[in-house]
């Protein structure tokens, strides 16, 4: 079960285009209003939650600083 889990988080590393939609969707988010920027970055944020476990902190950190840049 632990040599599946780290295989899994593996793929999730070799994986760039999740990194490309974390950073289109912080881009985005700079060009939305705050409510709808919010939404898609929250959304986004599960998605990985849910399907990439190991990218979630990542998009935490994007979901984070993009707010509080602003």
């Amino acid at each position: 079960m632990l040599i599946h889990a780290d295989k899994e988080s593996g793929n999730a590393l070799r994986r760039p285009h999740i990194l490309l939609l974390l950073y289109i969707s912080a881009l985005a988010s700079h060009s939305l209003h705050t409510q709808q920027a919010f939404i898609v970055l929250t959304l986004l944020h599960l998605f990985l939650q849910i399907y990439f476990p190991f990218t979630t902190f990542i998009s935490f950190v994007f979901l984070f600083t993009s707010f509080t840049s602003r």
